[in-house]
C-alpha cells in the first residue's frame, strides 16, 4: 500500500547523496548564509527533522530552500531537501488521505507531489509566519481542493460548504468514537481495527461509514466511489449509524460512551450531518 510512497522517499534520499548534489550544495553555501553551517545535504535533513534545534532557525533554513527553488538555484537539490526535511508532516498527510483515494497509493503520491511542488512555487515568503506549517498545511489543502474539484466534475454537483461540512463531520465523529486527536503514526492500525469491528456489525457498509465519519470523505465522494446515488448513500448512512449506536449502547449500557453515542444530537439531514 505504501510502496510507491516509500519508493519516493528512497529516491529523494539517493538524489541528495550523489556527487553532483554534493557539489551543488557546496556552491550554494557560498551564496546562501543559512547553509554555511552545514557540511552536506544530510546535515540539513538531520537538522530539520531532529527534535531539538531552534524553531526560528529551522524556519529560516526552509525559507532559504524555498527561495532557491523559486530562483532556480540548485532547484532540484533544494526541492529534495524540502521534501526530506518536511517528510514527517507530509507522511502524516499521506496517511490521513489514503482512504479518500480508495487506497490507491500511486494516485495519492502523484497528486500529493504535484500539490507540494505547486505550493513551493507559489509560497510568498513575505507573508508567511511559519514556513514549515504553511508548506504542509497548504499542500494538504491543495490536495483536498483538487480532489473535491475532480469529484464535483464526476458528480456534477454544486460545491459544498466545506467549513460547515467539516464541523458537522467533526461533531459526528466525536459522537461515535469520542474526542481527542488521533496519532497519525497509529492511523493505519486504528483504521484496520475499526474496520474489522464495523464489518462484524454492519458488514460492507462499515467502510462507507468509516470513510465519511472518520476519514473526511464527503458523502458525494463516497457515493461516486461506490457507484450509488447521493440519496441512496445518505439513507444507507442513516441506517448504518442507527445500528452502530444501538450496538454500542447494548454493549456499554452504563458507560459515559453510551450517553454520548445514543444522544440524538447527531443525525444525517440533507447533504451533511447535523
Amino acid at each position: 500500500m505504501r510502496a510507491s510512497w516509500e519508493a519516493l522517499h528512497a529516491g529523494l534520499v539517493r538524489s541528495v547523496r550523489t556527487l553532483e548534489a554534493d557539489n551543488q550544495f557546496h556552491e550554494a553555501r557560498q551564496h546562501y548564509p543559512q547553509l554555511a553551517s552545514f557540511n552536506d545535504p544530510g546535515a540539513v535533513i538531520s537538522h530539520l527533522t531532529g527534535d531539538g534545534g531552534d524553531r526560528d532557525a529551522k524556519d529560516q533554513l526552509l525559507a532559504t530552500l524555498v527561495e532557491m527553488v523559486q530562483a532556480g538555484d540548485a532547484a532540484e537539490l533544494a526541492s529534495s531537501l524540502l521534501w526530506l526535511g518536511l517528510w514527517p508532516g507530509l507522511d502524516a498527510v499521506f496517511r490521513r488521505r489514503l482512504v479518500s483515494f480508495s487506497w490507491d497509493a500511486d494516485e495519492l503520491v502523484s497528486q500529493l507531489s504535484a500539490a507540494f511542488t505547486q505550493v513551493i512555487a507559489d509560497l510568498n515568503l513575505d507573508t508567511v509566519c511559519r514556513v514549515a506549517a504553511s508548506l504542509v498545511r497548504s499542500t494538504e489543502r491543495t490536495l483536498l481542493e483538487d480532489r473535491a474539484r475532480a469529484w464535483r466534475d464526476v458528480c456534477r454537483c454544486e460545491p459544498l460548504d466545506e467549513r460547515r461540512h467539516a464541523e458537522a463531520l467533526n461533531a459526528l465523529s466525536k459522537a461515535l468514537f469520542g474526542g481527542g486527536e488521533r496519532d497519525p503514526r497509529s492511523l493505519e492500525a486504528e483504521v484496520a481495527s475499526l474496520r474489522r469491528w464495523l464489518a462484524s456489525v454492519v458488514g460492507a457498509d462499515g467502510d462507507l461509514l468509516l470513510s465519511v465519519v472518520v476519514l473526511d470523505e464527503t458523502q458525494h465522494e463516497a457515493a461516486a466511489r461506490v457507484g450509488l446515488t447521493y440519496a441512496a448513500t445518505r439513507k444507507r448512512l442513516q441506517r448504518v449509524l442507527r445500528r452502530i449506536r444501538q450496538e454500542i449502547a447494548d454493549g456499554l449500557s452504563h458507560s459515559d460512551l453510551q450517553i454520548r453515542v445514543c444522544h440524538p444530537r447527531v443525525r444525517f439531514t440533507g447533504g451533511t450531518a447535523e
